[in-house]
């Protein structure tokens, strides 16, 4: 056999599966908004996951109960977690308590960083001690993506460690909501012991094919835009055929749901 690059392999995968500019060009940015992953969460796109939020509010309400400890939610990328998280954190809490705190996008274990975070979704100055003494009872903090404030190095799970004694010294008042891929969990855990800082470890499950075809249909109904399958406009097109294009969704996926948006 030839001997062949790797890197390039997987950029010929990824020409493949790229969308041709001039299409992208030619989409209504409002139409790529409902589909980047990014767009509101709001009653009319949200698809229920019945068991992650019944799981969320039986945790919400020990904690409300006075039992000390955390919430994680374990997913894949594109599994919907940070989305989930917003929702209910939401739902069940006043926005003026509620703190949402993003990586970095390169990453950083820097403790300084998670500072510069922390001050701007909490709007207060000061220290990271003296900002979770200043925050009101009940305050909640989502932390998304934890696994990018790790690495594999010597000083990788310093901040972690730090995030561990946050969370024992203030878990009386505030909520830490953390969310990340459970494959880091899994290797961190082993280290730490994370586990025993959580009142409950959700795990984000796979999307049916159904809804994923509500997703994706509820959103795409809301552009005011029609679609064609060879050559067979949206409204020709059935329900069984349109159940089996969403059959296939779901095989390339494994029921990722951001992932279908991206595919879509």
């Amino acid at each position: 056999q030839e001997q062949t690059s790797k890197n390039e392999n997987i950029l010929d995968l990824i020409d493949k599966v790229t969308p041709r500019p001039e299409t992208i060009k030619n989409l209504p940015h409002h139409y790529m908004s409902l589909f980047s992953g990014r767009s509101s969460i709001v009653d009319d796109f949200w698809i229920p996951r019945k068991e992650e939020e019944a799981q969320f509010e039986k945790a919400i309400r020990r904690f409300r109960a006075g039992v000390r400890g955390a919430i994680m939610l374990l997913g894949e990328r594109n599994s919907g977690k940070t989305a989930l998280c917003r929702y209910v954190t939401r739902i069940h809490f006043k926005e003026d308590k509620l703190h949402i705190i993003f990586p970095l996008q390169a990453g950083s274990v820097n403790r300084d960083d998670f500072l510069v975070q922390l001050q701007k979704t909490t709007r207060l100055s000061g220290g990271i001690n003296e900002i979770f003494d200043t925050l009101p009872y009940g305050s909640v903090i989502v932390i998304n993506d934890l696994e990018m404030w790790w690495e594999r190095s010597e000083q990788g799970f310093d901040f972690l460690e730090m995030l561990l004694e946050l969370m024992g010294r203030f878990d009386y008042k505030c909520l830490f909501v953390i969310n990340m891929n459970p494959f880091a969990y899994e290797l961190i855990n082993g280290v730490l012991k994370m586990e025993n800082h959580f009142i409950s470890i959700i795990n984000c499950r796979p999307f049916t094919s159904e809804e994923l075809k509500e997703m994706i249909m509820r959103r795409h109904r809301s552009s005011g835009m029609k679609f064609s399958i060879r050559k067979r406009e949206e409204g020709q097109i059935s329900e069984i055929a349109l159940a089996k294009l969403f059959n296939r969704y779901f095989d390339l996926s494994d029921g990722n749901p951001g992932s279908v948006l991206y595919q879509w």
